[in-house]
């Protein structure tokens, strides 16, 4: 498996996905070489190990860039859904760590993967917000559980429509620089909860595992900006 050239990598239900999604158009050497080099990355595509190391950092960080994307895209559903309570881990995890092929119709999957061979998650993010665009309507002054339920349903307008309609959508979305600053943000926040908790460790006396030390799950502030 993947896994013995990607030592830090676990099992994570989502890779079966993404998994079953190269080898419908390869065979099982090429889906094998082919997720590996997704895993490690090349000069075109940043490394996808870290969606299914321990804690799931990449994943983390994925959410988070999300959440704060969309209240930048915009900032009236951001800000309601933010006051309800609800957050990207309830509704988007499967989008990042299955790249959408748990969620999508086969069509629109087909269009989004072959963007994301070319240019990578960069347009995980592009199509996550538009569908939640498209919903805004329903989704604005709606309460905390019919967010939760619509968020995670199919019901988004962009899937009734042509498959193309949900790729030109996406594709007017600017992502990179953004993404860029908020990985920097993101980063920022969890070395500082690092220290934070190491000075802590200090003052008690107490200590973390290697384990711990190697894969720290942070609480993340997604709080107003």
């Amino acid at each position: 498996s993947s896994r013995a050239y990607c030592v830090q990598v676990g099992y994570v239900q989502g890779m079966g996905f993404v998994t079953a999604i190269l080898l419908m158009y390869m065979s099982e050497e090429e889906a094998f070489w082919t997720l590996t080099a997704l895993l490690k990355g090349s000069s075109l595509h940043p490394p996808l190990e870290g969606m299914y190391q321990a804690g799931m950092p990449l994943l983390q960080q994925c959410l988070f860039q999300f959440h704060e994307l969309l209240k930048q895209e915009q900032p009236k559903l951001g800000g309601h859904l933010e006051q309800e309570g609800v957050v990207p881990s309830m509704y988007c995890t499967h989008w990042f760590n299955t790249i959408f092929a748990y969620s999508l119709p086969f069509e629109q999957l087909l269009r989004v993967w072959d963007v994301f061979l070319l240019e990578g998650m960069k347009v995980v993010f592009r199509v996550g917000v538009a569908l939640v665009l498209s919903a805004q309507e329903q989704l604005l002054g709606a309460p905390f559980e019919r967010l939760v339920e619509g968020l995670n349903g199919r019901k988004f307008s962009l899937l009734a429509r042509h498959p193309d309609a949900l790729m030109k959508a996406a594709l007017r979305i600017p992502v990179s620089r953004r993404l860029e600053l908020l990985q920097l943000q993101y980063q920022q926040q969890v070395a500082a909860a690092q220290e934070a908790a190491a000075a802590a460790r200090g003052s008690s006396g107490g200590g973390s595992t290697p384990e711990e030390a190697r894969y720290p799950v942070v609480p993340v502030a997604m709080g107003p900006s």
